[in-house]
């Protein structure tokens, strides 16, 4: 268990480390600096406003489970995008935590598709108990409910 729990920490940060460096070539670094002196006012008067001028949507998943669940997600698009990007975060996050990075790839040109995942955010929790534990029937229902966000909104909003 130790080592598996190594091993994923290790992939977090090789993540991490390739997105800050593909942003950086796209000219982020530069941004995100200029910004950080800033944060506070900046947060409340441009990035919370923008963020909350799109509704939340939600899609039932076609997961077949013991429940039905809802899966939120948010789309930010741009009528001629440079490319469309999907983020999905990972375990105990929210789509909240990539505001600031949504924010920045639509301003940049590009449509940005955000996912809460089973059991996280504002999406529906899956626990035969009714409580809000965080369970997981199978791990292939994360991939699967990415796969049906992909199929059924990403793909369709991105060829309008």
């Amino acid at each position: 268990m130790r080592l598996e729990t190594t091993r994923i920490k290790f992939y977090q940060f090789l993540l991490s480390f390739l997105l800050g460096l593909a942003l950086a070539q796209l000219g982020f670094a530069e941004v995100s600096q200029s910004r950080e002196s800033i944060f506070a006012s900046w947060s409340s008067e441009v990035l919370r406003p923008w963020f909350q001028s799109e509704a939340d949507q939600f899609i039932e998943s076609k997961v077949i489970s013991k429940q039905n669940v809802r899966l939120r997600h948010k789309s930010f698009r741009r009528s001629q995008p440079r490319a469309n990007i999907v983020l999905v975060h990972g375990y105990g996050e929210r789509i909240e935590k990539f505001a600031e990075i949504a924010y920045d790839f639509h301003q940049a040109g590009y449509s940005v598709f955000l996912l809460d995942q089973r059991g996280f955010g504002h999406s529906g929790w899956l626990n035969p108990e009714g409580s809000k534990a965080i369970y997981v029937e199978r791990f292939d229902n994360y991939a699967s409910d990415v796969e049906q966000f992909i199929e059924s909104i990403v793909k369709p909003q991105s060829s309008s």
